[in-house]
């Protein structure tokens, strides 16, 4: 049986006859050794807990009076986040670590405030640090969002009361032009020609990313994960099953039909090992150094020889894949270095999105970029103004 779905035990405490629980390495003390109250102890500690996530809760109320407070709200709720939002592969998403921005701002403010004493007043001066720290209003309202359902998990658990829940939901979003929160700019398409400038500065396995995202739309996250055993490579087109995606737990599928184009640039990185990630930054950062050798102008037997300065143990080594973090930081190091407006790889997205409308309409456009409906595709999609002025030219 594995470690994780170990249940502890109920024991015996030899030296006091009490029956006892081990949970996180900590003894809980439960009554008399077979005893019928010991047992049923037993068995409602371990059911909370298991209910909890396998996490053992605070002590809802003290002998000196007073709830748990907000450090222990979060303390306890933080493994709840980390079970809960994360990929098939067990590896956290993207949720957890909003959870954990939203609730730096929360500490740091009411951190050893009683939790059951946080209300709506407490929520907008929580709200509005995050304003005074810069944040535009969408990711204020997120934080706002998450610090609630942490309030809403602590109610399920019997930690606060079901009316101070009640009470944070009374707290309006903020508005668009109606509070001192920026707002953040829309996404727009990247011209194509700023993506081929920056093609020569960028390693042969981020440039082949770039341009795989520009042919098929695809997220930045599900090219980094893109596997040989999960394209199938039968037909004149092939089909990418991403292993993870956005809508994944949702029960949604998803699948990137990849063209004759962005075959050719796939086939490139097609390795003996199927479940490999294709875009490998160990082998591009070996690529790195032999071109650097390659360049080195200083003969061999001066100076350093090639391996014998460089660190055994490095803080960051290279990874098996990129994620979404480091494939866009090399894109901003590859426009920094072409002299161009910086821009992300989620800008390619739209760039293929605003294409495809214009081409082939908005239902195929949401088809192929894996949207439920086409409310989302219109905001990918710019509006192609050129129809409009053609339109002009003869009414008006």
């Amino acid at each position: 049986m594995p470690y994780t779905d170990h249940i502890p035990k109920l024991c015996r405490h030899r030296a006091s006859g009490k029956a006892y629980v081990t949970l996180q390495g900590r003894q809980v003390y439960l009554g008399a050794w077979g005893s019928p109250g010991a047992r049923e102890a037993y068995n409602r500690l371990v059911a909370e807990w298991l209910s909890a996530g396998r996490v053992m809760l605070p002590a809802q109320s003290r002998s000196g009076g007073g709830g748990i407070t907000i450090l222990e709200l979060c303390a306890a709720f933080l493994p709840h986040v980390l079970q809960y939002y994360r990929h098939p592969d067990g590896t956290p998403t993207g949720e957890s670590d909003g959870y954990k921005y939203a609730m730096r701002f929360l500490k740091n403010l009411y951190g050893q405030m009683p939790a059951d004493e946080f209300g709506p007043q407490q929520l907008m001066a929580v709200r509005h640090k995050m304003i005074e720290a810069g944040l535009v209003r969408r990711t204020c309202n997120s934080y706002s969002r998450r610090i609630r359902r942490m309030f809403r998990w602590g109610v399920q658990q019997g930690l606060l009361r079901m009316d101070q829940y009640h009470g944070l939901c009374a707290v309006d979003g903020l508005r668009s032009g109606r509070s001192a929160a920026k707002d953040n700019d829309p996404v727009k398409p990247v011209p194509v020609e700023h993506v081929e400038q920056i093609l020569p500065f960028l390693s042969r396995q981020v440039a082949a990313m770039v341009q795989l995202q520009l042919l098929t739309g695809a997220r930045p996250g599900e090219l980094c994960i893109m596997r040989a055993c999960d394209i199938n490579m039968t037909g004149d087109l092939w089909e990418y099953a991403p292993a993870m995606h956005k809508t994944a737990y949702r029960n949604k599928s998803r699948v990137i039909i990849l063209g004759p184009k962005a075959m050719t640039i796939v086939r490139g990185f097609l390795g003996m090992e199927p479940k490999a990630y294709l875009f490998d930054p160990r082998q591009a950062e070996q690529e790195r150094l032999a071109a650097k050798h390659a360049q080195r102008k200083t003969p061999l037997h001066y100076g350093n020889r090639p391996g014998t300065n460089r660190r055994k143990n490095p803080k960051r080594p290279p990874g098996e894949r990129y994620d979404v973090a480091s494939y866009r930081r090399a894109i901003q190091r590859g426009c920094q270095k072409a002299g161009i407006p910086s821009w992300h790889p989620h800008q390619l997205r739209h760039t293929r999105a605003t294409e495809l409308r214009r081409k082939f309409g908005l239902e195929t456009a949401r088809t192929v970029l894996g949207h439920s409906n086409l409310d989302i595709t219109e905001i990918y999609a710019q509006q192609d103004m050129e129809k409009a002025r053609q339109a002009m030219l003869q009414v008006g």
